[in-house]
């Protein structure tokens, strides 16, 4: 009876700590979200792409602005797009709910990985709300991208994988009655479901956003049976059926597109997209030491405490102690490796990492029984990081306006004094905290903080411009222009922006060549002719006789129609 109550207790007090994951995550990804237009040209490009699925070619072959568009797999547009069926049409709510969703799933699984390897609550929970206010995620999941989608399934495929892996470990050294180890097939016989899902998981994320799905993951693993010196378990993964899994849940998307595509659309998608980009990238080149600086920005409040997590964990004496350190470290060494030694480097792509960093950093901080972690490399972060926050409330005053200028963001005096006594007034608290020992209170005021700032940012310094009143007005006169007047084609010289036919049901082709724009306003077809005002010296002669039909006012420059 003891037992069952207990059992009750625990059960409780897990489902308490997912509803307060789920809400407080819920309330930080969702809140105006619903009156935040869509964000840069990635959120209006994801959105037009999921726009454009139909039935049939546009199915599998993915298109924007009317071209085949061979830059990612489907599987976020096809979802997106049943969000769109479902929500009653296109609308950035409705565009970045999924990302929402998954960003709430992914610390949820966390949760649940880190409940596995540790079977310690505290641990699980702080594991979750570390991933939770880590900055890059944060917006990672408010400004939909591929990166969260992907990230679940990457975050599914080693919960998958711990899974079965413990419980295949468990069940190889348990030994019956007389003494021998009893057949591990028959054993693992109600495992292998998970072993499978690890492999659906990794399908999944390749369609998602490609082979990253599949290598981050395997030698993540592979990595781990290494130190583990356990490369027999690595090899009783299901190779043969994981190969034909991936094979097929891929394929069923790839073939029909290879097919539908053609020649130029395979090439781009199989070899420049995934290929190239990994070893011989033409944007996002960053120098190798990138994301040790990043980092720091990206995963506060957590990445204060990972070196001292790393460097206890790595000690002699608690390094074979662990396993669950073992394979957190080994899911953040080789995805950090490999993102460092790619020469395309972005923020976003170490995200798959970010579920291993916070449990290292929660186990580090929260009793974790197997290793030993004296007081100081506890203390030793919070003192250096309640300095620089007092520094930084210091200097504060002086470089508010320049910053807040550069961003465009309107943010007075009294705001700009509220914030300078928070901040001072919280790194003293945090000191005070920490002298005092008080490293768990330290850590909940940290968090809480981390979460104030992103209500605040939320409301009152990212505030919305109105881009959906243009961008619909824009639409409307486009469609109906178009249509009472008979035009065969609408063009943009340079510059194309896909808010400008996000809400409508027409295409713009962009072109860049300044000939064949001169051959193009000479010829005699009917045309709307879309430039805007830096450009239109360039080909006054010509435009002078062609008739302005109108002239919009945008963010940052005007932009003139004309109709030929």
């Amino acid at each position: 009876m003891v037992l069952n109550n207990e059992s009750t207790r625990e059960k409780k007090t897990i489902l308490y700590h997912i509803l307060l994951l789920s809400i407080l995550s819920f309330i930080l990804y969702i809140s105006n979200t619903q009156n935040i237009e869509f964000e840069g040209k990635d959120e209006y490009r994801y959105a037009e792409v999921a726009k454009e699925v139909k039935w049939g070619t546009n199915l599998f072959v993915m298109h924007y602005d009317g071209e085949p568009y061979p830059d990612k797999p489907p599987l976020f547009f096809w979802i997106v797009k049943l969000f769109y069926i479902i929500g009653g049409g296109i609308s950035p709510l409705n565009f970045r709910i999924y990302c929402i969703l998954c960003g709430i799933a992914g610390i949820i699984i966390t949760y649940f990985i880190a409940l596995r390897l540790y079977n310690d609550k505290n641990i699980a929970l702080f594991s979750g709300l570390f991933l939770m206010t880590a900055s890059r995620y944060f917006w990672g999941t408010r400004w939909a991208r591929l990166d969260i989608p992907f990230c679940v399934f990457i975050y599914l495929a080693m919960f998958s994988f711990v899974l079965w892996y413990f419980d295949h470990k468990r069940n190889a050294t348990f030994k019956s009655q007389d003494n021998n180890e009893m057949n591990l097939v028959l054993h693992q016989k109600n495992k292998n479901i998970y072993i499978y899902l690890f492999w659906i998981s990794l399908a999944l994320g390749t369609l998602t956003k490609g082979p990253l799905g599949i290598i981050i993951p395997i030698g993540s693993v592979l990595l781990f049976s290494i130190l583990e010196k356990d490369l027999k378990s690595f090899l009783h993964t299901k190779l043969l059926a994981g190969v034909i899994i991936i094979i097929v849940l891929v394929g069923i998307w790839l073939i029909p597109a290879i097919i539908m595509g053609g020649k130029n659309y395979s090439n781009d998608l199989i070899f420049r997209q995934d290929i190239t980009r990994l070893v011989n990238p033409w944007r996002h080149e960053k120098p190798f030491y990138y994301y040790f600086g990043k980092l720091f920005a990206d995963f506060l409040p957590g990445v204060i405490f990972l070196p001292s997590a790393l460097i206890i964990g790595l000690q002699k004496k608690n390094f074979k102690k662990d396993g669950s350190f073992l394979f957190n470290f080994s899911w953040f060494a080789f995805t950090f490796v490999f993102c460092t030694l790619s020469p395309s480097k972005r923020g976003q792509y170490v995200l798959p990492m970010y579920p291993a960093m916070a449990m290292l950093v929660s186990s580090f901080l929260f009793i974790n029984k197997n290793v030993i972690a004296p007081i100081k490399y506890k203390k030793m972060p919070l003192y250096i990081f309640t300095i620089i926050g007092i520094i930084a409330t210091i200097v504060l005053p002086f470089i508010a306006h320049k910053i807040i200028n550069s961003f465009g963001i309107n943010l007075n005096t009294f705001w700009i004094t509220l914030l300078v006594l928070f901040s001072l007034s919280s790194s003293l608290l945090i000191l005070i905290l920490t002298s005092k020992n008080k490293i768990k209170h330290c850590i909940i005021f940290t968090i809480i903080i981390m979460f104030i700032i992103y209500i605040f940012l939320i409301f009152y310094v990212f505030p919305s411009e109105n881009k959906e009143a243009f961008d619909k007005q824009f639409a409307r006169f486009i469609e109906s222009y178009t249509y009472n007047n008979k035009i065969d084609a609408i063009v943009i010289y340079e510059n194309f922006n896909p808010r400008l036919i996000i809400y409508g049901n027409y295409f713009i082709k962009n072109i860049i060549e300044e000939n064949e724009f001169k051959n193009m306003l000479s010829d005699n077809q009917r045309r709307l002719i879309l430039i805007y005002e830096d450009n239109v010296e360039k080909f006054h002669n010509e435009l002078s006789n062609i008739e302005l039909v109108k002239k919009f006012q945008m963010p940052d420059k005007n932009l003139f129609i004309y109709k030929k």
